[in-house]
């Protein structure tokens, strides 16, 4: 199984369970809960909700929030809430916990904890830890940072860190951007904002943090904060930090590690790593990786590591970094960043690339784009290679290419791969002839001819009947026998040799007969003339004529003639009786009697009549007075006034 027991089971059965009891399951039954109750289900159902109590709801209701309020909780008990109350925490406190406690688990026992030990915790306590040791924690100390020092940035500048700062915003402003700028941050400061106000925060009022209360943060306590503070934590005790400590960092330092250790790893032995390898760790130590064997590194190179060391890189060569540059690294560096640099940007430039190349972009360019173009495609090597590319194209597959390197090895195909994701001998991650990484006897992951990633030897991952998750010629991954991933007539998700991943001329990811998701001649992923992701006249990102996304009486999320993704025969995703994702009876995504997720006329979101998703009376997700999420004509996704997500004419989705 995924991580259970000798009965138990990843999405089937009727006495399995995800991560769980006894006779619960993950997304069914009449009894089952996900993390929760006795009568509650995951998303579902007209009294219970989300993950938690008999009257409070996902993210929205009038006296329980999301994170918040006195009688809603994400996955805990009466008193208790998700990040926050007085009493339980989401990762921490003395009576509830998410995944910690004595007599509480994430998905587990009644002693034994998410991946670790018998003392330790997810995130919480004084002793407890994620993944690792038995003095350190998850991301906390008194000295130690997230994936920095003190020169040292997330993705950034000299001065800039991830979340802190006091002119620095996350998206917005004039002076800051996402990743970039000398003075900029996250999520915080005395000015800056995610997506808001003038002096709130992320989430939150004026006095508020992230999602929280009035003194409260986003997983602490009552002096605690986000990601700041000298007392504060993120998940846990009362002097830890959450990516911090005095001895520990999340991706280095000598003594702790994320998800290792001197015994403990993430999801390994005394001496083990997460998933292969003798000595290796996942992100950490001076010879160990994440994925490899004793001197190798997550997925390539001689000497480089995932998110340290000073010549290692995450995807890359000798000298490379993390998608490109030639002294850059993924989180760190002092002269390349990931998504700057004087050259490089993440979705821009005329040089540098999100994943590489020579004169393609992530979202954009003139040749090439992410999931498009004549001339390069998304397959054109999404991590590296000279020949290789990611899952199709008329020169990839085949034995030659690989996900992100190698000679031989391929992420979804070949027989006899000789690179391997996790390890083994004849083993391969998503592929290989006798090997599978959750399932059957001759199944594989991403690939096959009659195998399927969770299935056994004709079955699919969640339907079909001779459908797959990304490869085939007429197979798919959530559809029927000529279906597509969510809809098309001939379209599929990752493959074939006529159908696309979210384009073509007839085929879109989820609705219309226009618009796709990531491509076509006049739609595009968040914007064009016709089409936008989550909104539009004609098409929307989860919507259409008769189905949408969340809702409808006959449509589903991933495909079908009656039924849905998780569900019965009529059934839905995961809930109700006329079906909806998370809600009630003609109900939305979490909210609202008429609202849907990300679009209509007045709805928004999570919200209300004229709602937003986290603000105002008018404001929309992250913003302004007339902005909105991803549409409209003077809208942006979290800045400038005629800026927009990923598309525009004059702006990007991270600068100006």
């Amino acid at each position: 199984m995924w991580f259970s027991g000798s009965v138990v089971q990843w999405f089937s059965g009727s006495v399995v369970q995800w991560f769980s009891g006894s006779v619960v399951q993950w997304l069914s039954g009449s009894v089952v809960q996900w993390c929760s109750g006795s009568v509650a289900q995951w998303l579902s159902g007209s009294v219970v909700q989300w993950l938690s109590g008999s009257v409070v709801q996902w993210l929205s209701g009038y006296v329980v929030q999301w994170l918040s309020g006195s009688v809603a909780q994400w996955l805990s008990g009466s008193v208790v809430m998700w990040f926050s109350g007085s009493v339980a925490q989401w990762l921490s406190g003395s009576v509830a916990q998410w995944c910690s406690g004595s007599v509480a688990q994430w998905f587990s026992g009644s002693v034994v904890q998410w991946l670790s030990g018998s003392v330790v915790q997810w995130c919480s306590g004084s002793v407890a830890q994620w993944f690792s040791g038995s003095v350190v924690q998850w991301f906390s100390g008194s000295v130690a940072q997230w994936l920095s020092g003190s020169v040292v940035q997330w993705l950034s500048g000299y001065v800039v860190q991830w979340l802190s700062g006091s002119v620095a915003q996350w998206l917005s402003g004039s002076v800051v951007q996402w990743l970039r700028g000398y003075v900029v941050q996250w999520l915080s400061g005395a000015v800056a904002q995610w997506r808001s106000g003038a002096v709130v925060k992320w989430f939150s009022g004026s006095v508020a943090q992230w999602l929280s209360g009035s003194v409260v943060q986003w997983l602490s306590g009552s002096v605690v904060q986000w990601l700041s503070g000298s007392v504060v934590l993120w998940f846990s005790g009362s002097v830890v930090q959450w990516f911090s400590g005095s001895v520990a960092q999340w991706l280095s330092g000598a003594v702790v590690q994320w998800c290792s250790g001197s015994v403990a790893q993430w999801f390994s032995g005394s001496v083990a790593q997460w998933l292969s390898g003798s000595v290796a760790q996942w992100f950490s130590g001076s010879v160990v990786q994440w994925f490899s064997g004793s001197v190798a590194q997550w997925f390539s190179g001689s000497v480089v590591q995932w998110l340290s060391g000073s010549v290692v890189q995450w995807f890359s060569g000798s000298v490379v970094m993390w998608f490109s540059g030639s002294v850059a690294q993924w989180l760190s560096g002092y002269v390349v960043q990931w998504l700057s640099g004087a050259v490089a940007q993440w979705f821009s430039g005329a040089v540098v690339q999100w994943f590489s190349g020579s004169v393609v972009q992530w979202f954009s360019g003139s040749v090439v784009q992410w999931f498009s173009g004549s001339v390069v495609q998304w397959c054109g090597q999404w991590f590296s290679g000279s020949v290789v590319q990611w899952l199709s194209g008329s020169v990839v597959s085949g034995s030659v290419v690989q996900w992100l390197s190698g000679s031989v090895a391929q992420w979804f195909s070949g027989s006899w791969l000789s690179g391997q994701w996790l390890s083994g001998s004849v083993v391969q991650w998503l592929s290989g002839s006798v090997v599978q990484w959750f399932s059957g006897s001759v199944v594989q992951w991403f690939s096959g001819s009659v195998v399927q990633w969770l299935s056994g030897s004709v079955v699919q991952w969640l339907s079909g009947s001779v459908v797959q998750w990304f490869s085939g010629s007429v197979v798919m991954w959530f559809s029927g026998s000529v279906a597509q991933w969510l809809s098309g007539s001939v379209a599929q998700w990752f493959s074939g040799s006529v159908v696309q991943w979210f384009s073509g001329s007839v085929a879109q990811w989820l609705s219309g007969s226009v618009a796709q998701w990531f491509s076509g001649s006049v739609v595009q992923w968040l914007s064009g003339s016709v089409a936008q992701w989550c909104s539009g006249a004609v098409v929307q990102w989860f919507s259409g004529s008769v189905a949408q996304w969340l809702s409808g009486a006959v449509v589903q999320w991933f495909s079908g003639s009656v039924v849905q993704w998780c569900s019965g025969s009529v059934v839905q995703w995961c809930s109700g009786s006329m079906v909806q994702w998370f809600s009630g009876s003609l109900a939305q995504w979490l909210s609202g009697s008429v609202a849907q997720w990300l679009s209509g006329s007045v709805v928004q979101w999570l919200s209300g009549s004229v709602a937003q998703w986290c603000n105002g009376s008018v404001v929309q997700w992250f913003n302004g007075s007339v902005v909105q999420w991803f549409s409209g004509s003077v809208v942006q996704w979290f800045s400038g006034s005629v800026v927009q997500w990923f598309s525009g004419s004059v702006e990007q989705w991270l600068s100006g």
